[in-house]
């Protein structure tokens, strides 16, 4: 130990199992570093496993997959019943309900909110106007 290092006190934080394993999968003189900082600043095994991606400078991978698409029709396809989702969720804040009534507003909308969210929907609009006439062809 160095003589700057002040001791630590083993038993104020102990580590457990699910920090040791993440531990030995470090070099060794990576390892006591990391020991000392988990016991010093009584990580989690969460802060622990995030210092060590950081170290390694490898973000880490987020659970969830993109989305596999085979070809432009299937691509297409996805992108439009996603369209249709964000539609009818925007139709219920507005307080249409997906009625036909286009002019009425909802409570829920913050105003600001309201003329985005209306260039969104016409935009929608031209992608299906596209869609159709792509569909023709």
């Amino acid at each position: 130990m160095h003589q700057s290092q002040q001791p630590v006190n083993m038993r104020s934080f102990p580590v457990g199992v699910s920090h040791l394993i993440r531990l030995f999968w470090l070099p060794q003189d990576r390892r006591e570093r990391f020991l000392l900082k988990t016991i010093q600043e009584k990580w989690s095994c969460r802060r622990l496993g995030a210092a060590i991606q950081q170290a390694k400078r490898k973000p880490r991978r987020h659970s969830g997959r993109p989305p596999s698409v085979r070809d432009a029709a299937e691509g297409l396809q996805k992108l439009r019943t996603l369209c249709e989702q964000w539609r009818r969720l925007y139709r219920v804040v507005r307080g249409t309900g997906g009625g036909e009534d286009e002019g009425a507003t909802g409570v829920l909308l913050p105003p600001k909110l309201e003329d985005p969210m209306r260039r969104c929907d016409s935009a929608i609009e031209e992608f299906y106007e596209s869609l159709r006439r792509y569909r023709k062809t």
